[in-house]
């Protein structure tokens, strides 16, 4: 209730303040030549808290009138979570003119359940899969995220309602937490599907070097060296993701999913540049059928780290490009 609080007082002050905040930011963008990016990012700002206030609404409604159908309410909840990301999604690919390239999509187009894997680097990571995937494909997708978004009301309402995880990082009993992440693969159903960061963390140069002086003094010297040859992800944290694959039991698919280009928004600083407009975003799924994973516990560890080094390669060869 507190954090839908802040965000309608937000909302309806951005609105107040909006025509004199868009005419000095005009100025200043004239100015300083910066290609109209603060007035696009002030837009921005104020379409993603116009579509969360819709969303907590929508929130608010579906519980006065639908608490009492619960397959019904969490049906409506779920869209309302699509709708959400893909407004806000789209709302940033017209603003800043991203151009998006896909590949692997049509791999989705089948009744299977999918267990995702995808490469973390940006705060619009979840917003794709949603707009992606999960809304013309009406796949519902269950998230591992960690606690710290419960700030955002949008997440922390309908995000709770709905079956995800909200992962405690600094949780003193780690074997639970990777068991709750696990569970989320059990039961999978036809158009369920279930995503994971294996970094549990964005990607940039100075986590991956504090990474690989830890484990350099680790006495793990194999994983040290599998780390160190990642150039443009990190290492996973095996626990959630092989967890996943262990409890798949109704033989979801798994999908790994990379993207390039989304690095320029890695935070809200890095918005106001005005380098990133006009980018272009490559996005790669890489289907493995239920069949072609391992079941053996040691196979599957070394399969996994096989692949999350090609993604890594991959990475590598599209930046090159």
């Amino acid at each position: 209730m507190f954090n839908g609080s802040i965000f309608y007082f937000f909302f309806l002050i951005n609105l107040f303040f909006l025509p004199f905040s868009l005419f000095l930011l005009l100025l200043i963008d004239i100015v300083f030549k910066k290609k109209f990016i603060f007035c696009k990012c002030l837009i921005f700002l104020t379409l993603f808290l116009f579509f969360s206030f819709i969303g907590l609404l929508k929130a608010f409604f579906s519980w006065l009138f639908f608490k009492n159908n619960y397959s019904y309410f969490i049906s409506y909840n779920s869209k309302i979570k699509k709708w959400w990301a893909y407004n806000i999604f789209f709302s940033a690919q017209k603003l800043f003119s991203i151009n998006i390239k896909i590949r692997g999509l049509e791999s989705l187009q089948t009744n299977s359940a999918f267990i995702f894997f995808m490469r973390h680097v940006s705060l619009f990571d979840v917003l794709l899969m949603e707009a992606l995937v999960a809304y013309p494909f009406d796949i519902s997708i269950r998230y591992i995220m960690k606690k710290e978004l419960l700030w955002n009301p949008c997440i922390d309402i309908v995000g709770q309602r709905l079956v995800n995880y909200f992962v405690n990082r600094s949780a003193r009993n780690k074997t639970l937490e990777i068991k709750n992440i696990s569970l989320l693969a059990k039961n999978l159903k036809v158009k369920d599907s279930v995503l994971i960061y294996p970094e549990g963390t964005r990607f940039n140069i100075k986590k991956r070097t504090h990474i690989l002086r830890k484990l350099k003094k680790s006495n793990n010297i194999h994983f040290y060296k599998y780390a160190k040859s990642l150039k443009k992800t990190l290492p996973p944290r095996l626990g959630g993701s092989l967890g996943l694959l262990v409890e798949n039991n109704n033989e979801a698919d798994v999908v790994f999913c990379n993207h390039i280009g989304f690095e320029i928004f890695s935070n809200f600083i890095k918005l106001f540049q005005s380098n990133f407009i006009g980018n272009t975003i490559f996005i790669k799924f890489n289907k493995v059928l239920f069949k072609d994973i391992p079941k053996n516990k040691k196979n599957l560890k070394k399969w996994f780290l096989q692949r999350w080094l090609q993604l890594d390669k991959e990475t590598i060869l599209s930046n090159k490009k």
